[in-house]
């Protein structure tokens, strides 16, 4: 097809343009159409398909500034701690409240300390925290509500779910400082095989803004828990210094995989101990060496008697792949020539 034939079938018989400048011939052009009839994507596209994160399949974006140091070791770790740790706090939290409660673990994720202050609620019940050996605050919160909602059945209530969410009083504060403390028991027990801390409660705090206890910069690693309350279901999460915590992690996964090292090479070890005894070895009972003349071997016919120099009350040896092992004395059992095993130092 040549050029003015291309152009006829998109502007119609009779209708010929001449190519732009700078344009070939033979070249065809790019046709604009007009924006009606251009059928968008997007708009066909329903509003499910895209995911809360900006993908459409459900893949989380990758936050180049926040880059994760996280290994899969580490998030194992760290799942398996706070999991432990959210099952002790629903333990405490059911004996101290007498209700059914619980608390479960929900995610572990790194994050910097202003993105986790912002996802904050303008009001809320903050503890700041003193780990000792962490050198940098750390903090454990709830909602007002679950707040609210403790202290209620603390002080003999029944759970009326309408709670007031507004900041602790001195009273309110030590008495949800006294659970609190019991927490940070079973916060230093889970967190045993990473580091021994010493917690203790430095503050309390209702407005996030006003607990600058890290650079927004900082990296954190914070913990998500979905705590239910006689069906009264509250966010809470801990707050943790990533740059303090990481070295321990390191030391505590690397002496994990060296348990795990030891346990493995063990478990080698019986089981080549136990092929090795089922294995099948040929052995033989040999008598001492006697000297024979070379002229002897060579007229040697049958009927022949070979004097052997073994004496009568010494044991044969018992042998192995060229190893001696045993001594025993000739014997038989049944039709069977047999020898017993005996101790080459006794009399026979």
């Amino acid at each position: 097809m040549s050029g003015h034939d291309f152009t006829e079938c998109l502007h119609g018989p009779g209708r010929r343009t001449e190519p732009p400048r700078n344009q070939h011939p033979l070249i065809p052009q790019v046709v604009c159409l007009p924006a009606d009839s251009v059928d968008v994507t997007a708009e066909a596209m329903p509003d499910d398909a895209l995911d809360s994160e900006g993908g459409a399949s459900g893949t989380p974006v990758y936050d180049f500034r926040n880059p994760s140091k996280f290994s899969r070791e580490h998030s194992r770790m760290l799942d398996q701690i706070f999991e432990a740790y959210g099952k002790q706090c629903a333990t405490v939290l059911t004996t101290t409240l007498r209700s059914v409660c619980t608390h479960d673990l929900k995610s572990v994720q790194q994050t910097t300390y202003g993105a986790y202050i912002a996802s904050l609620p303008q009001t809320t019940t903050m503890f700041l925290l003193d780990l000792s050996p962490l050198k940098v605050t750390s903090i454990i919160e709830f909602s007002p509500r679950s707040a609210m909602l403790m202290i209620h059945y603390m002080l003999g209530g029944q759970g009326e779910d309408n709670q007031p969410e507004r900041g602790l009083t001195e009273i309110e504060t030590t008495l949800l400082s006294s659970m609190v403390d019991r927490m940070l028991g079973e916060l230093k027990y889970v967190m045993a095989p990473v580091l021994p801390l010493q917690p203790r409660i430095m503050a309390t705090e209702s407005s996030p803004q006003f607990a600058q206890v890290s650079p927004p910069s900082d990296q954190v690693v914070v913990v998500h828990f979905d705590m239910d309350i006689n069906e009264v279901i509250t966010p809470a999460t801990l707050c943790l210094p990533f740059k303090e915590l990481l070295p321990h992690l390191d030391r505590a996964v690397a002496n994990s995989r060296t348990r795990r090292n030891d346990a493995d090479s063990i478990a080698i070890a019986k089981a080549v101990e136990t092929r090795m005894r089922l294995a099948p070895l040929e052995v033989a009972v040999r008598m001492g060496p006697t000297n024979v003349r070379m002229v002897e071997v060579a007229t040697m016919e049958v009927g022949d008697v070979i004097k052997l120099r073994h004496p009568v009350n010494v044991p044969l040896e018992v042998i192995g792949s060229d190893l001696v092992y045993g001594y025993a004395v000739p014997g038989s059992d049944g039709e069977r020539a047999a020898c017993l095993i005996v101790n080459p130092n006794e009399e026979q």
